[in-house]
This record gives C-alpha cells, structure tokens and sequence, in this order.
C-alpha cells in the first residue's frame, strides 16, 4: 500500500505540480487549498504522512498560550 500524503497549497499552480510529482513517485495524495479546507476532511482521508507547503497556512493559526 502506498504511503498518502496531504498537500495543503493555496496556489493552484504549485498544488497541480506538487500532486502530480508526488502521484508520479507513488503516493496516495489529498490536497487541500487552506487550512480551513484540512480541518473539514473527514479524518480517514488525512491518514500518513503530512507535507505543507506555504507558511502560514491559512486557517490554522497557532492558539494563543
């Protein structure tokens, strides 16, 4: 089974890029254009590994301490 990754990016031109490279090498891939759109998927489909890209994601703000 192929290891997912989910690739949060909001610039359309990079995400089709990143997905399709990491389609490519064999990965299982979710994307999601903010991080409001990573908090609504269903947990199932964020399964493995993580990669980010674009720092700060949009919507996943750190809490105040």
């Amino acid at each position: 089974m192929a290891s997912r990754i989910l690739v949060v990016e909001d610039e359309p031109d990079i995400l089709e890029v990143v997905l399709y490279n990491l389609k490519q090498a064999g990965f299982e891939v979710d994307a999601a254009e903010d991080g409001e759109a990573v908090l609504s998927l269903e947990c199932r489909q964020c399964g493995g590994r993580l990669a980010v890209l674009g720092a700060p994601a949009e919507g996943l703000e750190p809490a105040a301490p």
